[in-house]
């Protein structure tokens, strides 16, 4: 199969660019995020302590550089989107859990696993932006179930990691619901809530929960003599990690409006090439050439994947042209209404 460029016109290069950059950006900040999150964790194992530091600096970004953009929607679409904002904090304490316990690799490794659980949602659920499945997409996900089990035959530390698996395999299946959520919220029968508003919404709601999780767990106790210890360079990867928790929001919001749920996995598992070899060569993390084999393998499949939806894009934009709504005899089909 191949692209065909007869139909390209004019219209067309807005939109293409528009996702170009999106994508682009989205993926940059996904490098940064993984590898300055590593490293903050690192220096400062204060968990919920951290995520707060980071909810707090995106909603002040947010206030000082985009509050005239802010649009919070009514009331009930806010209640539509509040699960969205509790799956949002579960992730974050979910994925800090992972970061403090797991190497980047075998977060990479388990994170290339969400799109297998996610396609068949999309292609269930969502029909203005319907999914297709060709034999692509089914030997794209056999070949990243393949690198999954062979990277946990082969990498050897893995009993160590178990409480970050733990926690990342409960933060992937919440960010099925999450991703699928938030993708049917933004396209399929939206909410009248800008991208600006929903950073705000997910980012309030996470500062919130995380302060009370703070003093639940006392993590305030001996706080000033933590900080204190810490280098210049430790606060620098942590302020960095604030800094692209709030590029990271952004850009997600402004990338699941252009991709679908699915691809925007796969853009993140892209972009988890460079995290891997970030944990490989600047934090020395250990891998068996087995092991190293069996990531590549994993991310191959990631790869494949995203040229075969590519390739799909025509058929799907032809779908949307045609979509007939539901009607109100229908709307019983569809789990998300």
């Amino acid at each position: 199969r191949c692209i065909p460029t007869s139909g390209l016109t004019m219209k067309h290069i807005g939109p293409v660019i528009d996702i170009a950059a999106t994508t682009s950006f989205y993926i940059l900040s996904c490098i940064g995020m993984s590898c300055f999150q590593k490293m903050a964790i690192v220096a400062f194992p204060r968990r919920n302590v951290l995520i707060c530091m980071q909810a707090g600096s995106v909603l002040v970004l947010l206030l000082a550089f985009r509050w005239r953009s802010i649009h919070l929607g009514p009331i009930s679409d806010f209640y539509r989107f509040l699960p969205i904002c509790i799956c949002f904090t579960l992730m974050l304490m979910g994925s800090m859990l992972a970061y403090q316990y797991c190497t980047l690799g075998t977060i990479v490794v388990i994170g290339a696993m969400c799109p297998l659980l996610t396609l068949p949602v999309e292609v269930a659920v969502f029909r203005r932006n319907k999914m297709f499945v060709t034999w692509h997409t089914i030997g794209s996900m056999v070949m990243t179930v393949v690198g999954v089990a062979l990277y946990g035959m082969f990498q050897g530390q893995l009993r160590g990691q178990l409480i970050g698996i733990v926690a990342m395999v409960a933060k992937t299946l919440i960010n099925v619901y999450y991703q699928t959520r938030m993708r049917y919220l933004m396209v399929e029968d939206p909410v009248d809530i800008n991208d600006e508003g929903m950073m705000l919404y997910n980012n309030g709601i996470a500062l919130l929960a995380t302060l009370v999780t703070v003093l639940a767990l006392n993590e305030q106790s001996g706080l000033a003599e933590t900080t204190s210890a810490l280098s210049q360079w430790e606060w620098t990867w942590i302020w960095a990690s604030c800094i692209f928790c709030y590029s990271i929001s952004y850009f997600s919001f402004r990338c699941q409006r252009v991709v679908s749920a699915t691809s925007f996995h796969i853009l993140g598992n892209v972009a988890k090439i460079v995290v891997v070899l970030f944990g490989w060569v600047v934090l020395k993390e250990n891998y068996n050439l087995k092991s190293a084999c069996a990531v590549a393998i994993a991310l191959c499949g990631a790869g494949w994947y995203s040229w075969d939806r590519v390739m799909e894009e025509p058929r799907k934009e032809a779908t949307i042209e045609n979509y007939v709504p539901l009607g109100d005899d229908d709307a019983h089909l569809s789990p998300y209404i």
